[in-house]
């Protein structure tokens, strides 16, 4: 089996086709994972509440993750005391 970052949904080599069919089918990617936002905002909004709740209640806001994603954490907490006046502890 592959990484995903080698192949496409089909199970083509990514490096088989050519860099203007590689990037169609990437916006294509995008395209369809942006699709899904509109219906799931109810979610992402009352998400925000919470984490907004939980960050003027007590102050703090935890994250569980891993890998790539738990870079992504740190560069999103790294920005939270600027854009919203959080204190840094």
């Amino acid at each position: 089996m592959r990484p995903t970052t080698e192949a496409l949904p089909d199970g083509t080599a990514i490096d088989s086709v050519s860099a203007e069919q590689a990037a169609a089918l990437m916006l294509d990617g995008n395209m369809a994972a942006l699709s899904v936002i509109t219906p799931a905002l109810p979610h992402i909004t009352k998400a925000s509440q919470l984490i907004t709740h939980a960050i003027k209640g007590s102050g703090t806001l935890h994250y569980a993750v891993a890998g790539s994603s738990g870079l992504l954490a740190l560069a999103d907490c790294c920005e939270l005391a600027g854009t919203f006046g959080i204190w840094e502890k």
